[in-house]
C-alpha cells in the first residue's frame, strides 16, 4: 500500500495544499447527510430515481456544497464511462452538459445549488474525495474500524480509485 502513496506523494500533497484552507470551517449539522449518493446507490425506472440505498456512509460534518459536489462528480464520470463505451471519442467535453442538466433536475426536486457552486465544483470534489480517501486509510490502517470488514485487496483499489477521482476533480473546472 505504502507503494501508491510513494508514488503519488507529489500529487497528494499537492490537492491537500488545495484543499486544507476548504477545511478550516467544518461545522457539525444538526441533521446527519448522506455522502455516498452516486449510481451504484440508486435504482432508477423511466428515468426516475425510485430507490436511494445504502446508508453507510452518512455524517453531521459533511456541507450539503460537499456531498452534492461528491454526488454531481459520480454521476457525471458514470455517465462518461457509457459514453466512452458507446464510443463516444470526447467523452470529456460532455463534462458541463451533463453538471449543467444534473444541477438542473436538483433545482426541479426543490433544492437550492448556490450560484458560484460550478465555480468551486472542482475544490468541493477534491474536498470530498480526499475524506473518502482518508476514510478509507483509517479502516485500511486500523484507526477506525471497517464496518464492511473489506480485505486488503478491495482496499489496495479502493485508494487507488479515489486517487484517480481526485485526479478527475481537474476535468470539472467550469467557470459559471
Amino acid at each position: 500500500m505504502t507503494i501508491i502513496f510513494d508514488q503519488q506523494e507529489d500529487f497528494l500533497r499537492k490537492t491537500w495544499r488545495e484543499v486544507k484552507p476548504y477545511l478550516t470551517h467544518i461545522e457539525t449539522r444538526p441533521e446527519p447527510l448522506l455522502h455516498d449518493f452516486h449510481p451504484h446507490n440508486t435504482f432508477f425506472q423511466d428515468d426516475r430515481c425510485v430507490l436511494i440505498y445504502d446508508y453507510e456512509a452518512t455524517s453531521r460534518y459533511w456541507s450539503e456544497t460537499e456531498a452534492l459536489a461528491f454526488a454531481v462528480h459520480r454521476f457525471t464520470r458514470e455517465h462518461i464511462r457509457v459514453l466512452r463505451e458507446r464510443g463516444h471519442s470526447a467523452a470529456e467535453t460532455e463534462i458541463p452538459k451533463v453538471v449543467d442538466t444534473f444541477l438542473e433536475h436538483y433545482t426541479l426536486g426543490g433544492m437550492v445549488v448556490s450560484p458560484d457552486f460550478k465555480i468551486i465544483l472542482y475544490s468541493e470534489i477534491k474536498r470530498a474525495n480526499l475524506a473518502k480517501l482518508l476514510s478509507i486509510m483509517s479502516h485500511q490502517y486500523r484507526i477506525s474500524e471497517d464496518p464492511a470488514r473489506r480485505s486488503e485487496d478491495v482496499w489496495y483499489a479502493e485508494v487507488v480509485k479515489f486517487i484517480s477521482y481526485l485526479k478527475e476533480a481537474e476535468h470539472f473546472h467550469l467557470n459559471s
